[in-house]
């Protein structure tokens, strides 16, 4: 794979009480590469599936609309061109891409508080994938203190978003109100 040039864009990090990170990068991709990924994810298959939070938590079960993502690592690497966002790619170039899923959420989907892997050293990268979203139709992800006793930082859903976390972060993803007149899609991927 070649390597491409090196992009701008903005970041941020916010930093939760047991010294995790949560980095936001914005602007990463234009707009024909957005449409790009968009129109793949838009020609998956989704289908109805009890959620990883009732699995992982024996919670009451929770139903969502989700397509499984079959990319290999270098795949995933070269669709993002993660190679061009430094400090992404040096989280995860050593790592393995253990799942990827879309996640399309409505008004009806209840979601809750989960980890997306408990493993030391995993990494959670949330795409936000919707090209248009209007901070007034919610959605936007919760993330908790590792006791869930307080909210640690509240990411609002921006369209083109990159979000890596700490897999081990408890978080969940609000659902749109009834306003949003559109799935929220998430393509969320995990790598130990």
């Amino acid at each position: 794979m070649e390597k491409s040039i090196k992009r701008t864009f903005n970041s941020y990090t916010h930093t939760t009480k047991s010294k995790k990170s949560i980095q936001i990068f914005d602007n990463v991709f234009g707009y024909q590469k957005q449409i790009q990924l968009i129109k793949w994810i838009l020609r998956q298959n989704f289908t109805f599936n009890i959620a990883n939070d009732a699995v992982l938590t024996d919670q009451k079960s929770n139903i969502n609309l989700s397509s499984k993502v079959i990319w290999t690592r270098d795949e995933y690497i070269e669709r993002f061109e993660l190679e061009s966002i430094e400090p992404i790619f040096e989280k995860i170039k050593d790592k393995r891409l253990s799942r990827c899923w879309i996640n399309a959420s409505t008004g009806n989907h209840v979601p809750r508080y989960h980890p997306d892997n408990f493993s030391e050293n995993s990494t959670t990268i949330l795409y936000y994938v919707n090209l248009k979203w209007d901070i007034d139709w919610d959605g936007q992800t919760i993330f908790r203190s590792d006791d869930m006793k307080d909210i640690e930082y509240v990411n609002d859903f921006v369209p083109g978003r990159l979000c890596m976390f700490d897999s081990s972060i408890p978080h969940k993803g609000t659902i749109p109100n009834n306003q949003a007149p559109t799935f929220r899609f998430t393509l969320n991927s995990t790598w130990e």
